[in-house]
Formats: C-alpha cells, structure tokens, sequence
C-alpha cells in the first residue's frame, strides 16, 4: 500500500491511502482503506456536530417496491459545516478520472456534489440509476447490513430517451429500467454483488449505468458515508427539481419516483 500526502483546507488535514485497486468487470471499482481510520473518526465527529447544529430532513418515500428512508446532509449545508469533505472529494474525483479514464468535474449542482447520507436502522434506498455518470462513496463507520449492492454495467448505454430526446423516448427508457430492475431479471443478468460498510473504503461506480441499492441496515446503529457526485466537463442538462424535492426534502411530494414514473 502507497500513501500519499495530508490533504488540507481550513487547518483540516488527513492522509489517504491508496490500497491496491480491485476492479471486478468494467464500471466499478472497490478501494478498501481509501481513507484512514483516523480520518474516519474525524469526519464522524464533524457530521456529528452538523447534526446538532442544523435541522436535517429525513426522506422517506414508501413508493412500493422503492422504498427510502435516510437523512441527508446536501451539498449546501455541507460546504458550510463540513469543509473537511472538500479534500477528500477532490481525491477521489482524481481517481475516478483515472480509472474509467476519462475528464470530470464535481457535478455543477452543489447541493447534488458532495452528500453525507446517514442511514438509520431499518432505513434502505431502493434500487436505481444515479443521474450523473459517476458516483464515489466512501464509508465512514461499519453497521450491520447497509451493504451497497451492485450490478455493474447494467443499463445498456444507448436507449432512447437520453437527456434532450423526446417525451416518448424518455417514458420508453423508463419502461426499460423499471423491468430490467423487477427481481427475475435483476438477479440473471445483472449479477449483483455487494461491499459491505467498512471504514475508509471507496466504492466508484458509473453511476448512470449501474444498478444499485442500499440494503436495509441492520442493528442499532446510523450507516454513515459521504457521497461524491462527478459529471462530464460539458455536462447535458441534468437539473431535475421533482427528483430533487424527491430525494433531499422531507416534505410531501409526489407518490411515485420521479426516475421510474411512466
């Protein structure tokens, strides 16, 4: 194992390990010890201190079969009271670029770039696509249950109804995704595997492309991890406020996904 130097921003400073890369397939990638265990337990204790400062919401949607239950601290309210996650999101932005070779930017929204989402028990997220083409997560506590589940490359790369193409199109898309995600399909041809929370491990997924979840979390204990959100430098429109009251508010909204309504 290499390690490289601190990383700093406002007197914060941690160091982060590079373990050797596993890579299963194309479009994802597994680092365990990406970040130490020290800064773990910094980071915890930050997100800690958000919580008691700032009311968060706590989403949850029982869309049947897509349920959600999670608290999340959005890019907003982290660039105010965690500036310690700054770093660490370019860190891992640089070795996403590397492994699926190719330039990227946070994602131009900031209350979309950088999350903390804070699991409770009994708490999941359903199945789905991200909409932008890459997502790093890194744990920062070990629970029981709460393994990310994913079935790499599934979404096949060029339907109709990508970003700019019609109504029709997109609804089709929709079709698609909602069958190929349904249990039959989903565990045939999607070979699902999973990596359970461990701290400082790094899971980098072609988010757009790769279906996945978050198991129900087990135990007494909040499943803790930041989540880093990468686009294309001249990224297609992406801005989607019905998915985003969807997933970072806890007010009454629509019954059904905004991603999987046709």
């Amino acid at each position: 194992m290499t390690r490289q130097g601190p990383a700093r921003r406002n007197g914060w400073s941690a160091t982060v390990h590079r373990a050797p890369r596993r890579r299963d397939g194309a479009g994802h990638l597994v680092v365990p010890e990406f970040v130490s265990e020290q800064c773990c337990e910094s980071l915890l204790t930050a997100v800690e201190r958000c919580r008691s400062r700032c009311p968060l919401p706590l989403v949850v949607r029982d869309d049947p079969g897509r349920p959600l239950r999670y608290v999340v601290i959005d890019g907003a309210v982290a660039a105010r009271e965690l500036p310690e996650l700054a770093p660490l999101a370019e860190q891992v932005r640089s070795v996403a670029a590397a492994t699926f070779d190719r330039p990227l930017v946070p994602f131009p929204d900031p209350r979309i770039a950088v999350n903390v989402n804070i699991t409770p028990p009994g708490g999941e997220y359903r199945w789905h696509y991200d909409r932008n083409p890459v997502t790093g997560i890194v744990y920062l506590n070990a629970v029981a249950g709460g393994a990310i589940e994913l079935c790499p490359s599934y979404r096949l790369p060029t339907l109709p109804g990508a970003a700019g193409e019609t109504a029709a199109g997109l609804t089709l898309r929709r079709a698609l995704d909602s069958v190929a995600a349904a249990g039959p399909l989903r565990r045939t041809l999607g070979r699902p595997l999973s990596v359970d929370p461990s701290p400082g491990t790094l899971v980098l997924m072609r988010g757009d492309r790769c279906l996945h979840r978050v198991q129900p979390v087990a135990g007494d204990h909040d499943r803790i991890c930041a989540v880093f959100a990468y686009d294309d430098p001249s990224p297609a429109a992406r801005r989607r406020p019905a998915l985003d009251r969807y997933l970072y508010s806890g007010e009454r909204c629509q019954a059904s996904d905004p991603n999987y309504r046709h």
